[in-house]
């Protein structure tokens, strides 16, 4: 639990000659990123988007098994225009 009277007290005893911890700790990327983003990859289909993004422009709906997209971005919207026109 982090003092919030003095709060690099902490980091000044990691560092501290019996425990020398460094003042940096590099993450493992991919555990990071996943906590980021959701990601979805086979060989058709490919998600990827910031976990931000739930229940404001992506929604999940667990019941229906469903993922449900608003305010598509408008190259997107373009593309997907553009695929019903070839039909």
């Amino acid at each position: 639990m982090i003092d919030e009277d003095s709060p690099d007290a902490f980091q000044k005893f990691a560092a501290s000659e019996k425990y020398a911890v460094s003042a940096y700790v590099k993450g493992h990327k991919q555990t990071l990123k996943s906590l980021k983003f959701y990601v979805y990859r086979s060989t058709k289909l490919t998600i990827e988007f910031d976990s931000s993004l739930i229940n404001e422009s992506i929604f999940y709906n667990a019941n229906k098994n469903e993922l449900r997209i608003k305010n598509v971005p408008d190259e997107l919207r373009k593309q997907l225009n553009n695929s019903e026109d070839e039909e």
